[in-house]
């Protein structure tokens, strides 16, 4: 059967500016409340798109990547804005995604 949706999701994050190859260094610390008794695992997304599949009662999720900015105004205003997704999963059923979102500024 369909595993049950994460709750109480949240996002830490910090955001730098690095100028000198435009773009921002991102940290972001991703919790939420494994509430499934089924699942296989986890799926977490960044911006639509699945950059890490986690095992059975994972309850957060560690991303340290570098976003590019375009380029126009330096440092932008605001900076970048990135979607966060958690999904639970069991074959092929998934959970509703729960998202969150932060804005780099």
């Amino acid at each position: 059967s369909k595993p049950s949706a994460p709750s109480n999701v949240k996002l830490d994050w910090s955001c730098s500016p690095i100028p000198a190859t435009l773009t921002y260094a991102v940290h972001v610390t991703f919790s939420w409340t494994d509430n499934a008794s089924n699942e296989e695992g986890y799926h977490i997304f960044r911006n639509g798109g699945l950059i890490a599949t986690l095992g059975a009662n994972s309850s957060s999720f560690v991303d340290d990547t570098t976003l590019p900015v375009a380029p126009a105004i330096w440092p932008p205003q605001p900076g970048p804005k990135i979607t966060y997704g958690v999904e639970a999963f069991n074959g092929d059923e998934t959970s509703a995604m729960k998202e969150r979102e932060l804005n780099c500024d």
